[in-house]
């Protein structure tokens, strides 16, 4: 998990039920370096480790994408995270 993303955030229901897998996502990231949508692109198989795959990273900061002429437009950003639980 990156640096900001901390064990802590594993989804209570999915903890409870064992799940682990990794969910792939697509964010679309505004001028401002602020994601403003989420798709899964690649479904850990539950949905509470994809939802929470997404709330997490929409709280990210990000370098907008630049056009040719050096000015920030909306991107996408591709990524993805493996959920794993301790031990």
């Amino acid at each position: 998990m990156g640096s900001w993303i901390k064990g802590d955030h594993y989804p209570t229901a999915a903890f409870v039920a064992r799940a682990e897998g990794r969910t792939a996502i697509v964010l679309t990231v505004q001028p401002n370096g602020r994601p403003s949508d989420c798709k899964i692109a690649e479904s850990s198989g539950n949905a509470d480790l994809d939802k929470a795959t997404c709330n997490l990273f929409r709280k990210g900061r990000f370098n907008p994408a630049i056009d040719d002429t050096g000015t920030k437009v909306v991107g996408e950003w591709k990524s993805s995270m493996r959920w794993k639980l301790p031990g």
